[in-house]
């Protein structure tokens, strides 16, 4: 029919200025209005009614009424009732629709379908043309009290935050021509196809926002239309479309009971599209609210939550196993220290034994003293220390202080000795060296537990 009409148009020499299609101002609140695959939505009973109306100066009301019921399940039916009004024309459909849901693992991974059929009837008042108001003097023939069998089709497929689908369905079209300054309505019924997605976004325990893409193709210029959603906890529901070079079109929905949503829409055309605002208000009662289980969305949040949480909880688990682990780390290293400290405390007493063992007689007093051949010592004539280890009792400016010093010391158990490691360094003096620096540093414990040196160390001359 619109193929005909657009003929005609083009051989009277005529011009389309405008085409509006009529859709559900709500549908994004309410998909199931055009979308007979989301039929059984959240396994409720549900009746939905939309009433719209332009500001134009001819009659001019929409009306949707809408009940489902989801028996089982995966199964929904509903019936659903349509009707267009335009001064003298009239176009209603009675459909009935089926859905059913197709699970692909979880609860949020799911296939569903949708099929309506029923009957359309489109009729015009039988007012003669000289009653049409001023400037309408043509009207396309639409036969009267006609009823054709018609259809849609919808089907949309869900995993977790994604959803894509489509459907076809047939919606009216209105448009108007222009000839030699009067203006020409047309009233069609146009089939065509919508496909979508989005993307549910959780912003908060209670907020998910919602991104959408749809591509709608009834017009002879496909509309590509953006559109979000925000939605606060069931409870209130925003949304905002705008159709290029079409409209744009905000909507709301208000739950001012348990079970009952009323919503409101607005739509106002936009680049070369030119039709009256369009205004919209709807109510919707779910029946059966405590046999009805948590909406799709909610499940959604929850299982995120508990998705969430079970990482968290896998990564308190490794962390605790890390800390257990680090403990048994220190731990070990601990009983090694200990295990050493017990060790070189067994080595220390075994050496004290054995010095409080030295021979006491004074040729072995005196042999002890002499200086062992292997050792280190300093330069008889520089002071020089040569290289090796010593262990050091005291470090002075003057030869004076560490004489003094040396003659402090019982020359019957120690044999003091002294040297420079530099040639303008302090002067050191040792009571005993090695070549070997491990075997110096247990004769500085040894030396240490002597009650005599509580500054003893040991020097390395390299």
């Amino acid at each position: 029919m619109r193929i005909l009409l657009l003929l005609f148009c083009v051989l009277l020499g005529n011009s389309v200025y405008s085409q509006r299609l009529i859709v559900p101002d709500q549908e994004l609140l309410y998909p199931f209005l055009n979308d007979p695959s989301y039929i059984g939505e959240g396994q409720r009973v549900q009746s939905t009614g939309l009433l719209q109306f332009s500001n134009s100066d001819f009659q001019h009301t929409t009306k949707w009424l809408n009940a489902q019921v989801a028996l089982y399940d995966n199964v929904a039916f509903g019936l659903d009732y349509f009707n267009d009004s335009y001064d003298f024309y009239d176009y209603s459909t009675v459909m009935f629709t089926t859905a059913v849901k197709v699970g692909l693992g979880e609860y949020n991974h799911f296939l569903k379908l949708g099929l309506s059929g029923g009957g359309e009837s489109r009729k015009q008042d039988s007012r003669p043309l000289s009653m049409l108001p001023p400037g309408l003097n043509y009207v396309p023939d639409v036969t009267n009290n006609n009823i054709d069998f018609i259809y849609k089709a919808g089907i949309h497929y869900t995993n977790r935050n994604i959803t894509v689908g489509g459907y076809l369905n047939s919606l009216p079209v209105q448009s108007v021509v222009l000839e030699n300054q009067n203006q020409l309505l047309f009233y069609g019924i146009e089939e065509g196809f919508s496909a979508y997605a989005l993307y549910h976004w959780r912003a908060a325990d209670k907020v998910r926002i919602t991104p959408m893409f749809r591509y709608l193709s009834y017009l002879d210029e496909a509309i590509y239309e953006g559109a979000v959603k925000a939605n606060y906890a069931d409870k209130v529901e925003f949304s905002l479309a705008y159709r290029n070079d079409y409209s744009i079109n905000p909507a709301f929905r208000v739950r001012v009971i348990k079970a009952l949503d009323i919503g409101y829409s607005y739509e106002t055309a936009m680049g070369s599209t030119d039709f009256e605002d369009v205004h919209g208000i709807s109510a919707s009662y779910k029946f059966f609210m405590a046999d009805e289980e948590e909406p799709e969305w909610l499940r959604n949040v929850k299982d995120n939550i508990e998705e969430v949480d079970e990482i968290k909880e896998n990564k308190r688990e490794e962390r605790k196993a890390e800390r257990e682990k680090n403990k048994e780390a220190v731990k070990a290293q601990k009983e090694a220290e200990k295990a050493e400290r017990i060790k070189i405390k067994e080595e220390q007493a075994a050496e004290e034994v054995v010095i409080e063992e030295q021979p006491k007689t004074e040729v072995e007093r005196k042999e002890q003293q002499s200086p062992l051949l292997d050792a280190p010592e300093a330069d008889k004539e520089t002071g020089i220390l040569a290289k090796g280890f010593y262990v050091v009792v005291g470090s002075f400016d003057t030869p004076k202080q560490a004489e003094t010093f040396m003659k402090g010391l019982d020359r019957s158990i120690y044999f003091p000795r002294m040297g420079r490691k530099e040639a303008n360094g302090p002067l050191h003096v040792y009571i005993d060296s090695d070549f070997d620096g491990a075997e110096a540093n247990k004769r500085l414990r040894a030396h240490k537990l002597d009650r005599n040196f509580k500054n003893v160390k040991l020097l390395e001359v390299e």
